[in-house]
């Protein structure tokens, strides 16, 4: 039992807990209204509550007056003791920093047709192994396009190889032949126009990033693939390796890949014979960038826009015009040179008198014709026809000998290599600044080389010694 004064006492503390704002209890401060920088922009910001409103308010109805707008959010202030970098959350009523207190609104995903497109670097990658001077085929196949592709101003950088280590695969008994053809390569280069200016033009075995990144690739080849690698094939038995083939020369489609990507060609310009070489380097590229991560870059080929130009044929009629085989025109052959191995060319065997009717098909001179013959050459050359369809037709109703023929193609391929054997003459006698312009473009692609090799070595995650590597 509790005596009366005693019970008064406790009622007092009932209602003063019931009632905090009494005489004997100071009324609570109302906690600071501080709020950071608005989180929404005004028109999405939440409503702030008037101070007034009581503690359970009737819902408004239908018939209620429309609420007026929200007063905008006051600017940010800081706490109450006075940190001007942490703000009061007015949501959740806890202290952050001016950075957590930061709000990236919520995006939707952008669709595939949205995303801002990384404009990637056009680039192209060729070259030539130095087993000898070039010729038309390697002319009218590619390094003519090389020119108008280097003059166009589509390309961003543009890499013109002397592939010598490419060329040792199957002369390593040889190396002098390889040697004393790098200068005669890199003269036929600029004879024809290639301009150290706008093409790096360099020596494979002086960007050593290439043979290591040859090794790296090897592990994502398969032998068999490399068995029925149409190419390969076809120059083993050209070669008559047969079961003695060298191990470098059977995988060099893996260097001819590291050759590529190592510049991060968009670009190759090749000749249809090559195509299977380039696909098996796309394949390298896609194994790799599944494997690791996305370094490297998928090339395209860009073939002859003639199609007769792809392929030129020798000057015996064989699929192949090769120096192996000695029937090529070279582009620094002299004028005399030029013209015998022309009069000597495979036409039509059955095409025996003049009279007879001539066949066009596998019939060299043609197919030269198709090649390099231009509509201008008709009035210079031979007035008698207006272009060459009406050659052609004449050729094949009967009537026109193969000597005439071949006369023709004489002169329009004179015109056509003589601004290049002149130019080459000229080049001849500055021997030393054509090796300083291969010598600064080497270093120009191993900087280059370089950069692609750190990217592959950091993909696989066998860059140990990076500073960034903690995980060891």
């Amino acid at each position: 039992m509790h005596d009366s004064d005693e019970l008064d006492d406790i009622l007092n503390e009932i209602r003063n807990r019931q009632n905090p704002h009494t005489e004997d209890a100071p009324p609570k401060p109302e906690p600071p209204q501080t709020v950071d920088m608005p989180l929404f922009d005004q028109a999405d910001a939440p409503t702030p509550a008037p101070k007034d409103l009581p503690e359970n308010p009737t819902l408004p109805t239908e018939a209620a007056e429309e609420t007026p707008a929200a007063p905008a959010m006051p600017e940010a202030t800081p706490t109450a003791d006075g940190r001007e970098d942490v703000y009061t959350n007015v949501f959740s009523g806890t202290e952050e920093t001016r950075a957590e207190a930061t709000y990236t609104p919520p995006t939707r995903p952008l669709g595939d047709d949205e995303y801002p497109e990384e404009e990637m670097k056009k680039i192209i990658l060729t070259g030539d192994r130095p087993t000898g001077k070039l010729h038309v085929g390697h002319y009218v196949g590619s390094l003519k396009r090389r020119v108008e592709l280097q003059n166009s101003g589509e390309y961003d950088d543009i890499y013109i190889m002397i592939a010598d280590a490419q060329a040792l695969t199957d002369n390593a008994d040889n190396p002098e032949k390889v040697r004393k053809n790098i200068s005669e390569v890199a003269l036929d280069y600029l004879s024809c126009g290639l301009d150290p200016e706008k093409s790096n033009l360099f020596v494979q075995s002086y960007v050593s990033e290439l043979t290591e990144l040859t090794f790296y690739y090897s592990n994502l080849v398969t032998v068999s693939r490399l068995k029925r690698n149409p190419t390969v094939k076809s120059e083993i038995q050209m070669r008559g390796f047969n079961a003695s083939i060298p191990v470098g020369f059977f995988t060099y489609p893996i260097s001819q890949a590291a050759d590529i990507t190592a510049f991060k060609a968009t670009t190759v310009p090749v000749g249809e014979d090559q195509l299977p070489m380039l696909e098996q380097a796309r394949e390298i590229v896609r194994s790799f960038n599944t494997t690791y991560d996305e370094v490297l870059v998928e090339p395209k080929a860009l073939l002859p826009e003639n199609e007769i130009c792809s392929r030129l044929p020798g000057t015996d009629g064989k699929a192949k015009m090769s120096k192996s085989l000695g029937n090529c025109i070279y582009l620094s052959d002299e004028p005399e040179d030029i013209r015998k191995k022309i009069m000597s060319m495979y036409t039509d065997p059955d095409h025996i008198r003049i009279e007879d009717p001539g066949k066009l098909e596998g019939n060299t001179v043609f197919t030269y014709l198709d090649a390099f013959c231009k509509p201008e050459y008709f009035p210079e050359f031979l007035p008698d026809y207006q272009n060459l369809d009406e050659l052609k037709a004449h050729y094949t109703r009967g009537g026109l000998g193969d000597v005439k023929v071949k006369k023709f193609l004489n002169k329009v391929l004179q015109a056509e290599l003589a601004p290049i054997r002149a130019r080459r003459k000229e080049w001849e006698q500055r021997i030393p600044d054509v090796l300083d312009i291969l010598r600064e473009g080497s270093k120009v692609a191993e900087a280059k080389a370089a950069e692609t090799l750190n990217d592959v070595k950091a993909s696989m995650r066998i860059n140990y010694f990076d500073s960034d590597q903690s995980d060891m």
